[in-house]
């Protein structure tokens, strides 16, 4: 009897660890199944924002589109001196979403684009122009400024063709509106500037405004606005990650290191020892009108990477103010734009495209001048995004997260 109860309840007990081990292998095939589902579906949504950004980028103009059954909603923003593309899948829970800044690119290296203003490009000095010219029917010219020649063996180091052989360049007009917007629209509610502000860019713009001036010494990155209806001042102890800075007077202090971007009304004034990271921007919105006294000033030493703009939507051809200028010890990788005045002292490794240059030497203006300043195409990375520019094909200049 002892021996049947014994048989009987190690029967139980196999019984009982075949059915733990048949519902273990079970729920194991479907976890596994729903992995296999879930990753399925991640790398579809993966493939599906991809495709959308690149349609964004070749120009294809859809706010949203269907890719294999996947639905995927396409925004895009002005993010300082670029677009701010955004990428993501509604379908379901598994949809992903993806975030970039990106910039226009030339279809061959191009070094300056200069306005048809009757007058020729005119070189002194130490002036370097390499690469693809696109100047007026007037041509270059060398001269002296000062008792200083031109030391050149060329005028331009490169090819160059009279401008009028294009339309010259203009800043694309949703970018330009979506700028506006940005700098005229006060936020009915913000948050408090803290030591530290971090904001990815999935999700909604964190917003710091005050109608006072702001001292910038905070880590601030991400999908953060500091804006004053007055100045902002950023100091060498910030720590700014692709933050947005708008107000009417931005300075950048001695000492400064950052990626940031700046949009302002009035000026923009860079210090000594500063280094601004690709991809930073600095955009002048000028609203002074047909006077056109906005500008933006690099005053000393420095090295900048990314966009530099200077609009004005009442620009005036008889007013010939500074209204970008650069310190004979400047270097910025990346592109100008400026439907006003560029003095172009140190150098540039990009484009510039304006309408006239301005040498100011002595008390006196020189129009269409370039003295000792430097445009080199040389060692610059093909696919640089650069200037939000109408009808150029856009490339990425950073993923954003």
């Amino acid at each position: 009897m002892r021996i049947q109860a014994s048989a009987l309840y190690f029967a139980l007990l196999a019984a009982t660890l075949i059915a733990l081990l048949l519902s273990s292998f079970l729920l194991l095939s479907k976890t596994q199944r729903i992995f296999q589902i879930k990753n399925l579906s991640i790398l579809n949504s993966l493939e599906a924002v991809t495709q959308g950004l690149d349609m964004a980028l070749s120009g294809t103009n859809y706010d949203a589109y269907s890719y294999n059954d996947r639905s995927v909603k396409i925004k895009q923003d002005a993010w300082g001196g670029f677009f701010l593309f955004e990428a993501q899948d509604t379908t379901d829970s598994f949809g992903l979403q993806k975030q970039a800044l990106t910039g226009g690119i030339f279809k061959e290296p191009t070094s300056i684009v200069l306005k048809d203003n009757f007058l020729p490009l005119v070189v002194a000095g130490e002036a370097r122009i390499e690469g693809t010219a696109l100047l007026p029917e007037r041509g270059v010219e060398s001269a002296a400024i000062a008792g200083k020649y031109y030391l050149g063996e060329k005028l331009i180091f490169g090819n160059y063709r009279n401008v009028s052989s294009i339309n010259f360049p203009r800043l694309d007009p949703k970018w330009l509106s979506k700028t506006d917007s940005l700098i005229t629209t006060i936020p009915e509610s913000g948050i408090s500037l803290s030591t530290e502000i971090k904001k990815t860019f999935s999700g909604s713009v964190s917003h710091v405004f005050s109608t006072d001036p702001l001292w910038i010494d905070q880590n601030i990155g991400g999908q953060v606005i500091i804006q004053s209806s007055s100045t902002v001042n950023i100091t060498k102890q910030a720590n700014l990650s692709d933050a947005l800075i708008i107000a009417p007077k931005v300075i950048i202090e001695d000492g400064v290191t950052a990626r940031l971007h700046v949009m302002a009304t009035d000026s923009i004034l860079v210090g000594n020892q500063v280094d601004l990271k690709y991809p930073s921007s600095l955009v002048l919105i000028d609203k002074s009108g047909e006077e056109m006294t906005g500008n933006v000033s690099f005053i000393g030493e420095a090295k900048f990477g990314g966009n530099i703009i200077y609009y004005n939507s009442e620009s005036n051809d008889e007013i010939l103010n500074t209204n970008i200028g650069t310190n004979e010890n400047t270097t910025i990788i990346g592109s100008i734009y400026a439907n006003g005045a560029v003095e172009l002292l140190g150098q540039l490794q990009g484009t510039l495209i304006c309408y006239y240059t301005v040498a100011n030497q002595n008390s006196q203006k020189y129009r269409n001048y370039i003295f000792n300043g430097r445009i080199i195409t040389e060692n610059l990375p093909r696919k640089i995004a650069g200037l939000p520019l109408e009808n150029n094909p856009q490339t990425i200049a950073k993923w954003l997260y």
